[in-house]
């Protein structure tokens, strides 16, 4: 072997491993807390930090282990130069499964879309009842994704959906509207300042006429091309309160006793004037109209076990 020259190998050295910094000294507190299960925490207010999702993972691993209920995420997310997905899946994940988070505030974080909440909202696991997404960027995508979760579980929890403030569009509010069809747990409907037109506004219509009995708020404010519809929108407030007063009733198989309805009635009377005879825009008049038996029953006592279903 004399002579015999080895080649000489250079190997690169290892790139390193990505570097993260700590989390923060508040957000480790915060999962420490939730990890060791303290009870005092009930509503947690994250309001105004900026979390990426790398923050969000490490927030949501500790949310398992709690029994949170609510909380407040108001422009707390960090999206800058990343989509809306990288963020919220933790979070959407997290929804599927939670037994207890009931509330989530997600305004004012300029989110653009939010449809990996879809699959959440669809899933008959998912206990939360109210969600605000106002004043941020959701267009006609998100709307659609929402309406379809909601469509596919329509005794979902969820009674209360805050969207004021959006780029949701007619072709939203129709899906919106059409969403309602079928569900029956929504109560609050917030779709302010975000470009509906003549056709979402015939959807809505078209559910409160046909279908629904228990949504009993609908905000349209600020949407210009829905100004010159006094009439239908005064149609759509009566039928959102005779929701309210107890209009599931009508749609009972055997019918409820005749001696039930003047309490319906009195219901109708603390939402509206006290005319007497109602006048035509009051929903007692739409009560009458459906039960004219009311106009010649003497008031009757009702049983001492019937409940309303209905808010007081």
């Amino acid at each position: 072997m004399d002579g015999l020259v080895l080649p000489q190998f250079r190997f690169a050295p290892a790139p390193p491993l990505p570097h993260h910094p700590p989390l923060p000294s508040w957000l480790q507190e915060h999962c420490q807390r939730l990890m060791d299960g303290e009870e005092s925490i009930r509503n947690l207010n994250l309001n105004l930090r900026r979390m990426d999702p790398r923050m969000m993972r490490a927030l949501v691993l500790a949310l398992k282990q709690h029994d949170i209920q609510a909380m407040n995420m108001t422009s707390t997310l960090d999206i800058r130069g990343l989509n809306s997905d990288e963020t919220l899946l933790p979070l959407a994940l997290l929804l599927k499964e939670h037994s207890t988070l009931q509330l989530i505030h997600l305004s004012y974080n300029q989110l653009e879309d939010v449809s990996i909440l879809k699959e959440s909202l669809s899933q008959p696991t998912c206990v939360l009842q109210e969600l605000h997404l106002d004043h941020n960027q959701l267009t006609t995508a998100s709307a659609i994704a929402l309406a379809e979760g909601l469509a596919q579980n329509p005794q979902s929890c969820l009674k209360t959906l805050h969207l004021n403030s959006n780029r949701i569009g007619d072709k939203g509010g129709v899906a919106l509207g059409k969403m309602l069809m079928s569900n029956t747990s929504l109560r609050k409907l917030c779709l302010a300042k975000n470009r509906l037109g003549r056709n979402s506004l015939q959807s809505f219509w078209q559910a409160l006429h046909t279908n629904n009995t228990t949504l009993w708020e609908l905000q349209l404010d600020d949407n210009p091309k829905l100004h010159s519809f006094i009439q239908i929108k005064g149609q759509m407030q009566r039928y959102l309160q005779a929701n309210r007063a107890g209009r599931y009733l009508l749609h009972q198989d055997p019918p409820p006793p005749l001696s039930l309805w003047p309490h319906v009635l009195e219901r109708c009377t603390r939402q509206s004037s006290s005319c007497i005879p109602p006048r035509l825009s009051d929903p007692q008049f739409y009560f009458l109209q459906e039960v004219p038996a009311l106009t010649n029953r003497r008031e009757e006592n009702v049983d001492s076990e019937m409940v309303l279903d209905v808010a007081e």
